[in-house]
């Protein structure tokens, strides 16, 4: 079984017996966490250690889930996955985590990125006509990208919409390629 599959069925048991208690304000915390984990891999592979007492081993745990609504159950889940000496795919469980919620809950994310700094009305603006084109509550990280050219490109993990003078003008390139015409 691939790592993927197996974070998602420890995900999906979470999310089935954490149910209601988990709220967007969880969701933000696991995706702060699973964001840290990432970065700092090195903090899951202790947990793999079996020189690691389960004092210690508590006490990290403690501090890792130190806030969460469902922190009980996460530290029982970290203890099953630990047991299995399975922490290494604890980002990944997080990252299922949040997206059978965003699933459940009809949120689609977006990175979206501007030319330049945009105006809390703009982003919102961009946000309902996402909302309207998909039909979803829309999850938005915004982003400044100078090689835009004055435009937005706003991007899913299944959709792509850019509306900028960059994709015109290679739309021209690409058309006058396809001519015959030479660019250099």
């Amino acid at each position: 079984m691939n790592i993927e599959t197996l974070a998602r069925r420890y995900a999906m048991a979470y999310i089935k017996v954490a149910g209601a208690a988990f709220d967007e304000k969880e969701l933000a915390r696991v995706e702060r966490l699973e964001k840290f984990l990432t970065t700092t891999k090195e903090s899951l592979f202790f947990f793999n250690l079996s020189l690691i007492g389960p004092e210690t081993e508590q006490e990290a745990l403690d501090l890792l889930f130190k806030g969460f609504k469902t922190e009980k159950l996460f530290k029982k889940l970290m203890k099953l996955i630990c047991n299995e000496r399975r922490a290494l795919l604890v980002p990944e469980m997080l990252r299922s985590i949040a997206s059978l919620y965003r699933e459940q809950h009809n949120i689609m994310l977006f990175s979206i990125t501007t030319s330049h700094d945009v105006s809390d009305d703009d982003k919102k603006t961009i946000n309902d006509f996402l909302a309207e084109k998909t039909g979803k509550t829309i999850g938005a990280e915004y982003a400044i990208d100078k090689t835009l050219i004055a435009g937005v490109r706003a991007q899913s993990d299944t959709l792509l919409w850019e509306q900028s003078i960059k994709k015109q003008l290679m739309a021209i390139r690409q058309s006058l390629v396809e001519q015959g015409v030479q660019w250099n």
